[in-house]
C-alpha cells in the first residue's frame, strides 16, 4: 500500500495521501486484544431485516396462501440469510441455517422450512407485529462497503422486488469500475480488509479508515 501511495497517487492531493499514509501506518499496528469484559447480558430481541413485518399474516396459509405475499415474505427471509448480509444479522434468525445460498421461493419452499419460520415469529414477533419497518436502517449499515452512490440505487430497486433472485441479486451487486489500471480501487480493498481485520475496540479506527476510503479513494462511492 506505501507503493501504491507513493507511485500510483491517481491525482490525489498531497493533503490526501498524508491522510491516507497516517491511516495506513494506523490500521498496520499490532493488533492488541481488547480488554476483557465481564459476561454481557442475554441479548435483547433483533430482527434487523424486519421479518416480523414482511411476514404478518402470511405464514398460517403457508404455500396456499397468496403468491405475493408469501414471495415478499421468503425475499425478506432470504436476504436475512443470505451470505451478503452480516453474522450479526443472520444470527438474529435461528432459521437461517437451513436457508440455502439459492434462497427459497413460494413454488418449492417445503411446509417444514415455513414451520421454521413460523416458530421464529410466534415467539418472538407476535406481540410486535406493528413494529416500525427497519430496512432502511439496517440496510444503510451496509453503504460504506457498497458505496454511497451504488448502495441507493440498490435500496430503491429493492423496495420493488418481489422475486427471491432478483433481492439477492441486488444486495451482492457491486459497482462497476472503469476500465484500466484501478491502483486506488486496489488500495481501497486492501485497507478495507485491514480495516475489518481490527478488534471490536478499535471500532473507531474502522469507521474512520472506511470513511476516509469512501471519500478520497472511491471518491463518495463514484468509483468502488
Amino acid at each position: 500500500m506505501a507503493w501504491l501511495l507513493k507511485y500510483r497517487p491517481e491525482g490525489m492531493d498531497p493533503a490526501q495521501i498524508a491522510d491516507l499514509t497516517q491511516m495506513v501506518n494506523s490500521l498496520c499496528t499490532r493488533i492488541v486484544p481488547c480488554p476483557s469484559a465481564p459476561p454481557a447480558a442475554p441479548a435483547p430481541f433483533s430482527d434487523p431485516r424486519d421479518v416480523c413485518t414482511m411476514c404478518n399474516g402470511v405464514l398460517d396459509s403457508g404455500r396456499h396462501g397468496p403468491v405475493a405475499p408469501l414471495g415478499a415474505c421468503l425475499s425478506t427471509v432470504n436476504w436475512a440469510c443470505c451470505t451478503d448480509s452480516p453474522s450479526e444479522v443472520r444470527s438474529s434468525y435461528d432459521f437461517c441455517p437451513y436457508v440455502p445460498e439459492s434462497g427459497w421461493a413460494p413454488a418449492t419452499v417445503g411446509d417444514n422450512e415455513l414451520a421454521l419460520v413460523k416458530t421464529w415469529w410466534n415467539r418472538h414477533c407476535a406481540g410486535a407485529a406493528g413494529m416500525p419497518n427497519h430496512i432502511k436502517a439496517a440496510f444503510a449499515a451496509q453503504l460504506p462497503a457498497m458505496g454511497y452512490s451504488a448502495g441507493m440505487a440498490t435500496l430503491g430497486g429493492l423496495k420493488h422486488v418481489q422475486n427471491k433472485r432478483s433481492a439477492i441479486r441486488l444486495l451482492g451487486a457491486a459497482p462497476v469500475p472503469p476500465q484500466g489500471p484501478q491502483y486506488a480501487v486496489e488500495l481501497a480493498a486492501s485497507m478495507r480488509r485491514l480495516a475489518a481485520a481490527r478488534p471490536p475496540c478499535d471500532a473507531a479506527l474502522r469507521s474512520s479508515a472506511n470513511a476516509l476510503v469512501h471519500t478520497v479513494l472511491c471518491e463518495n462511492g463514484r468509483r468502488c
